[in-house]
């Protein structure tokens, strides 16, 4: 799926319609985040420069710990460039998918910013193409889950299921309304459920 979806300043109002219409297995949000590497900055560790911010937590959302350590993997692997998003405040769009239809996986992929709400903001282009190749490499592989659904006392091995995931992520119109694109992708998953 694609969608763009408006008003995640005002409650995350786009993404929850379209999460609980859509109803994803997994959701990434690609937002801007603030980056604190100027004077008088709010304290955090983003930085212009340093690569994808994988989003593990922030006002609306703790990202699923399993998915953050799947998208540090995946930038380790491809030698993507990287940095952990942790902010006290503020929200995306991963807020209001991971509540959507009783609980549903999410973290984010963020783009730093300075002066993020400002008349003028600025990011790195390393930043927005790390972001893109994460977002375009994670989302491209192959999901396989083994899951065991055979006789405890069979010898049987388990059946393995490919599963298409639904990707939701986001990127900032950097006005009042944000865009959201909804999409219909893959993301490497290796499970065992006993």
């Amino acid at each position: 799926y694609c969608v763009f979806s408006v008003q995640e300043e005002v409650g995350l109002r786009g993404a929850t319609v379209a999460a609980n219409r859509i109803k994803p297995e997994i959701g990434i949000a690609l937002d801007v985040t603030i980056a604190s590497d100027y004077p008088n900055s709010a304290v955090g560790s983003n930085k212009l420069g340093g690569g994808a911010a994988v989003k593990i937590s922030d006002g609306s959302v703790i990202c699923d710990e399993y998915l953050v350590d799947e998208m540090i993997s995946c930038s380790e692997e491809n030698e993507i460039k990287y940095q952990r998003d942790v902010i006290d405040g503020g929200g995306t769009d991963a807020g209001a998918i991971n509540r959507s239809n009783y609980g549903v996986k999410a973290t984010g992929i963020s783009v730093p910013m300075r002066y993020v709400h400002g008349p003028n903001g600025f990011v790195n282009m390393v930043d927005i193409d790390a972001s893109i190749e994460l977002l375009a490499t994670s989302t491209l592989t192959p999901v396989s889950c083994s899951i065991s659904l055979s006789n405890p006392l069979s010898n049987e091995p388990p059946p393995v299921i490919n599963i298409p995931f639904s990707i939701i992520s986001e990127a900032s119109s950097g006005g009042v309304f944000s865009n959201t694109a909804l999409t219909l992708s893959t993301i490497s998953v290796t499970d065992s459920f006993k």
